[in-house]
């Protein structure tokens, strides 16, 4: 059974030890060494600003990664003139990563999601080198829009991904 649960402040310690894993910080965090003072303040802060939906992932009652949304404020990067919402997640348990538990949580959050909200779109943007999340989010639905680098950090690029409502609901 998967569920999704609020972050709240003393999860922090899980997310810390989380993105400094080497399967996690390769992509989600890309290698930057955060401090968990820095992780705590991260995550306090969008607490606060309450933009984002920050969760923690639970597969039969475990805590097994991280998945946030957003309402997606750079949508030439996926070629979109209306307004879609953004998810990221990953996986933190290293015994729960490359077995479908992804692809299976991306489809019951997407589900969640597009239940409360009338967006049209959903988006992703993987690293390009990461492979098994690409697979993974193509198995949900999502096709690639196009390639290139990530805004955010100028050191990677970035592989844009599109989810229409109509695609998600007619394929699942």
């Amino acid at each position: 059974m998967i569920e999704f649960k609020k972050i709240e402040e003393n999860d922090f310690e899980m997310l810390y030890k989380w993105l400094n894993k080497d399967h996690v910080s390769k992509y989600f965090s890309h290698n930057t060494d955060s401090s968990f003072e820095e992780v705590c303040k991260k995550y306090r802060t969008r607490m606060l600003e309450e933009k984002m939906s920050m969760n923690l992932i639970i597969y039969n009652n475990l805590e097994i990664g991280y998945i946030q949304s957003y309402d997606c404020d750079y949508l030439d990067s996926f070629d979109l003139s209306e307004s879609a919402i953004g998810v990221d997640l990953y996986t933190g348990e290293e015994s729960y990563i490359h077995k479908g538990y992804g692809t299976k949580v991306l489809k019951e959050y997407i589900t969640s999601i597009l239940s409360k909200q009338s967006h049209n779109w959903v988006v992703i943007d993987p690293d390009e080198d990461n492979v098994a999340a690409i697979k993974s989010y193509t198995k949900v639905g999502f096709r690639h829009v196009k390639t290139s680098l990530c805004p955010g950090c100028g050191k990677h690029n970035n592989y844009y991904m599109v989810l229409s409502r109509q695609d998600f609901f007619g394929k699942n």
